[in-house]
């Protein structure tokens, strides 16, 4: 089984460059956010896609209106092969669990469980805890996170220096234990492992960057640039 796994492409013509491919062998897709672009009502795609919502993906609906995430959950509603994945709800599809946490981390917004978010493109400590409880259930094969968890795929785009994720979500991380832990926002291609957990940050997906995890032939295939170099990395 070869799923597509892609992140910040940042507007719908990046979007359909990569799962709209007719040369692109894959059975499956998944998006770790920030695909929405305020012009495009239609993300339909081949294959069935699975998709968390970034902090861009959050629109503000009009002028001096409050940012949400409501336009991006219409035009997913209205498009085919394609679902919104709900924080800590588990998907299932062709066999693989699915699941995720919806927007990007803010300490000023990590609220109380119970209280609304300021800023709705930040996740709220009540959607997180709740993610963190899917450590009772069976083994996720996939969960989906904008954010990466800390000192795992987490440098930086420009110099590969500097570590930008999040010590919440490495704590979720290492909660679930998840076959793959699959991340966006930094803009960076990038795999390490926890573990038995592989962490794949899916790169810049504006720029032609995604990742295919191969589970037949037992790797990760890193695609990089819209003439797509490749690089791969062993899941075994």
């Amino acid at each position: 089984m070869r799923i597509l796994c892609f992140g910040d492409t940042h507007g719908g013509l990046e979007f359909d460059r990569i799962v709209g491919k007719e040369d692109l062998d894959y059975d499956l897709a998944v998006c770790v956010g920030d695909f929405v672009d305020e012009g495009v009502s239609d993300y339909s795609a081949p294959k069935p896609t699975y998709v968390i919502f970034g902090n861009h993906d959050a629109i503000s609906p009009g002028p001096g209106k409050v940012q949400t995430f409501e336009t991006a959950e219409e035009v997913v509603e209205n498009s085919k092969n394609i679902t919104h994945v709900e924080d800590s709800t588990v998907y299932t599809e062709k066999g693989f669990r699915i699941s995720g946490l919806n927007g990007n981390y803010s300490p000023k917004n990590f609220q109380e469980e119970g209280e609304p978010s300021i800023q709705p493109r930040h996740f709220t400590k009540d959607a997180y805890e709740k993610c963190l409880r899917l450590k009772h259930e069976p083994r996720l094969d996939f969960f989906l996170s904008h954010e990466a968890p800390e000192g795992y795929a987490d440098l930086d785009w420009r110099m590969n220096d500097r570590h930008y994720g999040i010590e919440e979500v490495e704590n979720l991380m290492k909660a679930l234990e998840p076959r793959f832990f699959l991340t966006g926002h930094i803009h960076n291609l990038q795999v390490d492992r926890y573990k038995e957990t592989l962490v794949v940050n899916t790169g810049y997906g504006k720029n032609g960057e995604f990742v295919i995890v191969d589970t037949g032939e037992g790797r990760i295939e890193l695609y990089e640039g819209w003439d797509r170099r490749l690089k791969t990395v062993s899941i075994r």
